[in-house]
């Protein structure tokens, strides 16, 4: 059964602006919803290792000031501080790393706990 993951983007200053909005066709939706203590850090289990059948990421979190950091498993997978929300579409996924088996989550802060939240479209042919 297919699924639709619709997106919008507003972004502007006085220069220019951005504004986009689409969808992206799927087969399965993953979603999660994670709290991550001041310190720590949590390895989602996501099972998916191709990642070339995700076909949309997004990630969003509580903090954005690059102390909470996000990492694709797989050899040479990047680590990313989170500065301001993730939008990633099929190709740009894999700018993260290889594979999504696990995803993991990272708090540098020494006090504040943050919140995560994952949309994961994908295919699964």
């Amino acid at each position: 059964m297919s699924e639709k993951i619709s997106w919008s983007v507003n972004a502007g200053a006085a220069g220019g602006s951005l504004v986009q909005s689409g969808s992206v066709d799927c087969e399965a939706v993953t979603t999660v919803s994670v709290s991550i203590d001041a310190g720590g850090s949590k390895a989602l289990d996501l099972q998916l290792e191709d990642i070339s059948k995700v076909e949309f990421l997004g990630i969003k979190s509580s903090i954005y000031d690059g102390k909470l950091k996000v990492k694709a498993s797989g050899t040479g997978a990047a680590e990313i501080a989170l500065t301001g929300p993730v939008l990633l579409f099929r190709g740009g996924v894999a700018l993260l790393g290889p594979s999504f088996e696990t995803l993991t989550v990272k708090n540098e802060h020494a006090a504040d706990a943050a919140s995560v939240e994952i949309l994961i479209a994908s295919t699964l042919s």
